[in-house]
């Protein structure tokens, strides 16, 4: 049933700098006693080991990332990451203290994989019978860890983690000789105010219900998107299933690295529990969006460091709906800001149409 909402709560999140997220595809061995305790912080340390090329290939240009494990922040995955080019088939991160997953991805395949494993059998081979998982790497202060060799090509953990840093990667800093920013800040309470065009008013044809199957608790939402858009299948779902994400884009890309210069993406996220109100040193800008549940503020995101390349940089305007039980996040990234600002009109339509569904 179609319910009517309350107050609309704003969000602001850390694009492709981002937004401000998870990343949660890796996993660490059960311990009867709880978590260990996180690293000290402190000076960074380093994480290096060699690249195993898919069997029968030989060294090719890749990114390596340190993908940071904190999955307190929605919508955020901190990481630091370096280039290797061939010949070399090692790589070395400089790192702050935290928990991490190693992952890599080869430049000429965005949908590509590869990932420092538990599997040691099947970390050197092209073709695995099961899916390995990815192992944690803990680095403290002024540690080294070395021999963390990065294979199992084509492994789901991989491939998820690759695919939440395109969202919603943001680089950590990684000072000297003091404890890192590994995520997003408050902005200034007073950011400017930006005039958005007005709304499509031309009814949005191709419906989409969401959540999907296994979801039955959480909020729904039934969207409304242009007839030529694409739903784009998120390759380790059957894995990967918090938060409960939906991609689309304006192009019939498998991945945000595949859009070119016109090119929006947009991510619909439930979060089901607190949801928390995520802010972002990167917000330049707010507008006011006017849906049927009321007025929400939605934040403009610039990404950090120019767009283009590994990972994905997208420029971002980003909101919140609030629900009882959860929220729904709206996440509008566009490979250039002229992509971004001519889809204005298109986002706020899609806002104002979609349809709220209480799962009870």
């Amino acid at each position: 049933m179609a319910i009517t909402l309350g107050r609309v709560h704003a969000i602001a999140v850390s694009l492709a700098p981002p937004l401000a997220l998870i990343g949660f595809a890796w996993s660490m061995p059960a311990c009867c006693c709880g978590a260990p305790p996180a690293p000290s912080p402190g000076p960074p340390g380093s994480i290096s080991g060699h690249i195993l090329f898919p069997a029968g290939t030989g060294p090719a240009a890749l990114t390596v990332y340190a993908v940071n494990s904190d999955v307190s922040r929605e919508f955020f995955t901190g990481y630091v990451m370096t280039r290797v080019a061939p010949p070399a088939s090692t790589y070395e991160l400089t790192v702050p203290p935290g928990d991490y997953s190693v992952v890599a991805r080869l430049d000429g395949d965005p949908l590509s994989g590869a990932g420092y494993t538990q599997n040691l059998s099947c970390r050197n081979t092209s073709v695995c019978y099961h899916i390995p998982r990815l192992a944690g790497v803990r680095v403290d202060a002024k540690h080294s860890l070395t021999n963390i060799d990065v294979g199992d090509w084509g492994t789901l953990y991989a491939v998820g983690v690759l695919w939440n840093l395109d969202r919603f990667g943001s680089p950590m800093s990684v000072p000297n000789d003091a404890p890192p920013s590994a995520g997003a800040s408050t902005p200034p309470t007073s950011l400017p105010y930006r005039e958005l065009p007005a709304a499509s008013q031309a009814a949005l044809p191709a419906e989409h219900d969401l959540p999907a199957v296994n979801q039955s608790s959480t909020v729904g939402v039934r969207l409304y998107l242009p007839a030529t858009w694409y739903q784009v299948r998120y390759p380790a779902l059957a894995i990967d299933r918090a938060p409960f994400t939906h991609d689309f884009a304006n192009q019939n890309a498998g991945s945000p690295l595949l859009l070119d210069a016109t090119g929006v993406w947009l991510t619909v996220a439930e979060n089901v529990g607190v949801c928390r109100l995520l802010t972002s040193a990167t917000a330049t800008t707010n507008a006011r969006v006017i849906t049927s549940q009321g007025t929400a503020t939605f934040y403009f995101q610039d990404p950090i460091g120019p767009s283009g390349g590994q990972p994905f940089k997208g420029y971002g305007f980003a909101g919140m709906v609030q629900f009882q039980r959860g929220c729904i996040n709206f996440i509008f990234l566009g490979v250039t800001t002229a992509a971004r600002d001519s889809n204005l009109a298109v986002f706020e339509a899609i806002v104002q149409q979609a349809q709220y569904v209480d799962p009870y």
